[in-house]
């Protein structure tokens, strides 16, 4: 039953967030139930209601044997897993999975799989070295999706790669339609490469803190579709106060919200149903000026800057650098993490929960679950020799992932290791059929999430509309860039 279940989740994995981007114009007080159906459920499905055979997902490749060197290179990363396969067994059991990955798909096709590990996080420059020297050693390449658009001009469209089957539940089309350029694929993200999961975002709460202070509980909230922004205001409020008496506000006192600044307008946005940046029924690349999107904006800064239960702070980071010591005392009752850095709370002897960010109101019809930028997504080098080869490599790697990598790292790594109880088990199931991408948080996250947003929410600035134009400017910097990239290439 446990299988059955996970296999109906692993397909919600890959196909919930094309139901995100598929209504990402909708503002959170727009997204509401039809009068005569009832709200989205909040939670998954019952053991009832989800009992699909217990198979895997094939791929529907035929016999094809190559016999040849097949080579990948990735970038370092240090925010995420950087590469596609492990390097060797360790008895860890996401890691032995990917590195069974590469043993599997070099059998299936007779094929010495190499993945090359380039120093480097950005590889714009190297491959725009090999294709100009007309070097056709890599026929795949990674990089990460907030330089995606700094690749484009090495990558080849994929729609008419041989075997590629885009639909199949292994890719994932949320993504992957989401950063589509004129209605075509030149970026791919899938069941590969654990990056993607692992840049999801979710709040983790101390269940000591609820209990001391006699709150809801959350998980309730959540499974009621009553767990909102002003109820987090409302919860936080109470765990904001002066621990230790000295009138100052530190790291010693007590907070109902802990994240780093460029973090919190763009989990909030996205929870609410917004996108900074969307495209238009013409494939054309905007930025959200709208009233709701400002709506939302202000909602997180009079929660957390006004309502004063965010802890103050200019950290950088992707995760506030202190904030396990915080919770492990008690300090913190909300707080902001991705999935990648949840690690850092299995040895952490206070007892916490997970649950999804909030909606804007309790009429918002689902949970939205934040996907950072700074993943990996695929491309197909421009200069390839063998599309046929690629194509059936790329299949065989998302679909190997999908029925053996993801299954670990999602029952194992997760379930397992990191969540301590049923209900967080629940809510892990929940997350991850909610994520959603933005390309204001991905393709222009330097500029527009790190750049503007991020001086707006550090400095307590709410004057958004002031830089509309300038905001727009760069979004259009970007468009024409990408433009020139595909009017060079070659007929």
């Amino acid at each position: 039953m446990k299988k059955q279940i996970l296999a109906s989740l692993l397909a919600l994995l890959m196909l919930s967030s094309a139901v995100s981007c598929s209504d990402s114009g909708e503002s959170a007080e727009q997204q509401k139930p039809a009068a005569d159906e009832p709200a989205v459920s909040s939670g998954p499905e019952s053991e009832a209601e989800t009992e699909p055979p217990e198979t895997k997902v094939t791929d529907d490749l035929p016999e094809l044997t190559s016999e040849k060197e097949f080579n990948m290179i990735s970038p370092t990363l240090g925010h995420c897993t950087s590469f596609v396969f492990a390097e060797e067994l360790t008895g860890d059991n996401v890691n032995d999975a990917r590195y069974g990955m590469k043993l599997a798909v070099e059998d299936r096709f007779g094929i010495a799989l190499r993945e090359e590990r380039d120093s480097n996080w950005r590889l714009e420059n190297v491959l725009k070295a090999l294709v100009a020297s007309g070097d056709t050693t890599y026929d795949i390449a990674f990089c990460m999706d907030d330089v995606a658009p700094d690749h484009l001009p090495y990558a080849r469209c994929l729609d008419d790669l041989p075997y590629l089957n885009l639909d199949k539940p292994y890719w994932d089309r949320g993504m992957n339609d989401a950063s589509k350029i004129g209605g075509k694929t030149y970026y791919l993200c899938g069941a590969y490469h654990l990056s993607h999961y692992e840049m999801t975002h979710m709040i983790t709460f101390g269940k000591g803190m609820v209990e001391s202070l006699g709150l809801e509980n959350p998980y309730e909230l959540v499974k009621n579709n009553a767990w909102t922004m002003d109820k987090l205001f409302e919860m936080g409020q109470k765990a904001t106060f002066d621990a230790d008496g000295d009138g100052q506000w530190t790291e010693a006192d007590s907070y109902g919200f802990v994240s780093t600044p460029k973090q919190i307008l763009p989990c909030f946005w996205i929870a609410f149903g917004e996108r900074a940046i969307s495209q238009d029924e013409e494939n054309l690349f905007a930025l959200n000026s709208s009233e709701s999107f400002y709506d939302t904006l202000y909602k997180a800064f009079s929660v957390m800057r006004e309502g004063g239960i965010w802890f103050v702070n200019s950290d950088g980071g992707n995760v506030y650098e202190h904030l396990t010591e915080m919770f492990g005392n008690r300090r913190v009752l909300f707080a902001d993490q991705t999935f990648y850095f949840l690690s850092g709370f299995r040895d952490m002897d206070e007892e916490f929960g997970i649950i999804p960010f909030p909606k804007y109101a309790e009429e918002q019809a689902r949970y939205y679950s934040r996907v950072e930028g700074g993943s990996v997504a695929m491309i197909g080098m421009i200069n390839m020799t063998d599309p046929e080869e690629v194509g059936a490599v790329m299949e065989a790697m998302a679909s190997y992932g999908y029925n053996n990598v993801v299954p670990e790292y999602y029952e194992v790594a997760l379930k397992r290791k990191t969540s301590r109880d049923s209900d967080s088990e629940e809510m892990l199931d929940l997350i991850f059929a909610a994520r959603t991408v933005d390309l204001g948080d991905t393709w222009w996250c330097g500029d527009i999430r790190d750049g503007f947003f991020n001086d707006c929410f550090r400095n307590d600035d709410r004057n958004f509309a002031s830089a509309q134009k300038k905001l727009e400017n760069i979004v259009k910097t970007t468009v024409k860039k990408i433009d020139k990239a595909l009017s060079n290439r070659e007929p």
